[in-house]
């Protein structure tokens, strides 16, 4: 028992609609709490510190459309309040001023602290490197203002001040920050050009993953074919939307995968799809990735500030730089670089 004044509860209250019917009442408030890891989440319902229409609950509850669930949220940051540990990584700055810093994310490294893990993020590096961040709405995530997946490479904003913290979070909304990525793919060929418009939610028997919903978010991907060799193709994104893995999704979907993201396909398996006479090139592209072959190429928007046009490049990983010679004269790092 806690010693002292007790706290006021604090509760937000989450409506369940379709997008988390049948969840797991412990797998969704782990999603909107990514801080808490699963056996501290279990604790919390267990407590009755989350409650399902008023009643305490078993964590393995599934919920129904309607549902009420109630999270005393001063409780549970009472609980897993923590400084954050500075790592000394070293980061790539594409851009910098006082307003704001653009950084070329390495593979591997997750954007903010979550899911138990507090240490070796970008952000653990980012208050290592930068005396003033953001605060943003969470105090293990300053000054993130969007994310890129674990092993996704490329250009990630980041915010100084609250007021351009805000701005970015606004113009985010309003599809006003335009993002440009590449990613080689498996299997079909793609159109010259297309858009995919697909709604997207979490897959209900895996919610680490996503996947085409009926009843999911609107998510929008335009994209353009760069290059196609031997069942491998090259592919210019531009995601209208913000989806959670949304371009890994889409590319999915619609028969082309991104090479080596395995949890949507784009394994050795989609390989024995292309013709036997094309494989060796496939596995030859593959092997130049460790994971998921996806990298956020460019960044454009109007200076929050100082309303000057920006534009931002991150240049490839050595993994694509690899990938793209062996395409010989059908592809040149010229022709990727002026993407």
């Amino acid at each position: 028992m806690m010693e002292g004044k007790e706290k006021e509860p604090q509760l937000k209250t989450y409506i369940i609609d379709e997008s988390a019917e049948g969840f797991r009442l412990d797998i969704f408030v782990r999603e909107n709490y990514p801080l808490f890891s699963r056996t501290k989440t279990q604790l919390y319902i267990n407590r009755g510190h989350i409650l399902v229409n008023n009643e305490k609950v078993k964590k393995r509850a599934l919920l129904k459309k309607g549902d009420q669930v109630e999270v005393d949220e001063s409780v549970l940051k009472m609980e897993t309040g923590r400084g954050l540990e500075p790592w000394d990584l070293d980061l790539e700055v594409l851009y910098e001023d006082e307003h704001f810093v653009a950084i070329n994310k390495p593979s591997g490294v997750i954007v903010h602290p979550g899911n138990g893990k507090y240490t070796g993020t970008l952000v653990n590096a980012l208050v290592y490197h930068f005396k003033k961040l953001s605060k943003g709405g969470d105090e293990h995530r300053p000054g993130i203002v969007h994310r890129l997946d674990k092993y996704t490479t490329g250009v990630i904003l980041v915010a100084k001040t609250d007021s351009v913290h805000d701005a970015f979070g606004e113009m985010f909304y309003r599809r006003l920050i335009q993002k440009t990525y590449v990613a080689i793919c498996i299997g079909q060929r793609p159109s010259q050009s297309g858009v995919i418009n697909e709604p997207m939610g979490r897959c209900k028997n895996d919610p680490i993953r996503c996947c085409v919903r009926a009843d999911g978010k609107d998510a929008i991907t335009e994209y353009d074919l760069v290059a196609h060799k031997c069942g491998i193709s090259v592919l210019k994104l531009h995601p209208k939307t913000g989806r959670t893995h949304q371009i890994r999704v889409h590319c999915s979907y619609c028969g082309f995968p991104i090479a080596k993201d395995i949890p949507y396909g784009g394994d050795k398996k989609k390989a024995l799809t292309i013709e036997p006479l094309e494989r060796p090139f496939a596995y030859k592209i593959l092997k130049c990735f460790p994971h998921q072959a996806l990298h956020a190429r460019k960044i454009n928007f109007i200076h929050p500030v100082t309303q000057e046009d920006v534009t931002i490049s991150a240049p490839y990983p050595e993994d694509f730089c690899k990938a793209i010679e062996f395409f010989g004269e059908d592809l040149s790092l010229e022709t990727m670089n002026a993407i």
